[in-house]
């Protein structure tokens, strides 16, 4: 049983088993480990993290997660929600699985002040990048509704607008360019990533969403920006995993 006044911090991971571009994608291995444990372990390890919540339809990944904190000692920091079955299907998105499980908090007591959600598709995100981002929410003193992780993109974008025809570029002005050194010397483009969104308990249940402006960029290097959504993105993955074992044996 967990203290509910200590509770302040809670981290959710929403990890589904009925993924339809990479079938059952949370339980499949990435190098030795389901792919959901990556930020499982990543979430359980991190000291700024009172409780973290598994929220899923499925028994198996219920049962994995519970075999892996058993091993890391973290057992008593998991606590898991048996998800809805109509929060797994695919038009339903993120921002009601997270409220949904904060909901169930704020029902039962706990008076949660920041909320993590990370997403288990991130395998790459670790403990380090977590504390950090934490750390810099809480730094920005309440000025700031939402720390999102980003990675920078500084190309030169354009977008069209498929119903009008409309080709028109992003951020930079192609009649003047000056190249790409001096393009960003004054600002950045910077590519959200979907790997983790620190914000407020009480403006997330007010909006129920979990990104609320205003907003402050947490800046991932791209290797560690993997997002696991197709199948191709699983074999960047691995490639990524791959140079970070040999990284660590050298």
């Amino acid at each position: 049983m967990h203290n509910k006044a200590e509770i302040k911090t809670l981290a959710i991971i929403p990890a589904r088993s009925n993924s339809k571009r990479v079938p059952g994608k949370n339980l499949k291995k990435l190098g030795q480990t389901p792919l959901f444990v990556y930020t499982l372990f990543a979430a359980l390890q991190c000291d700024d993290i009172d409780l973290v919540c598994l929220t899923t339809e499925s028994n198996d990944i219920e049962e994995v997660a519970i075999k892996y904190a058993r091993q890391i000692g973290k057992l008593d920091k998991l606590d898991i929600i048996h998800r809805a079955m109509y929060l797994t299907m695919d038009h339903v998105q993120l921002d009601e699985v997270a409220t949904a499980a904060l909901r169930q908090y704020e029902l039962n007591g706990y008076n949660i002040e920041t909320v993590i959600v990370l997403q288990a598709t991130s395998p790459f995100r670790n403990t380090n990048h977590i504390t950090q981002a934490v750390q810099l929410f809480k730094n920005l003193n309440k000025t700031i509704n939402t720390v999102f992780t980003v990675e920078m993109d500084n190309g030169f974008h354009w977008n069209w607008d498929h119903e009008t025809g409309e080709f028109s570029p992003l951020g930079h002005t192609p009649e003047k360019r000056l190249g790409g050194q001096w393009e960003w010397q004054n600002h950045s483009i910077m590519k959200e990533n979907g790997a983790m969104y620190v914000t407020r308990a009480d403006v997330m249940t007010h909006t129920k969403a979990f990104r609320n402006a205003p907003y402050y960029p947490f800046v991932m290097d791209s290797k560690y920006s993997v997002d696991i959504d197709y199948p191709e993105d699983w074999a960047k993955a691995e490639q990524q995993l791959k140079e970070i074992v040999q990284g660590m044996d050298e």
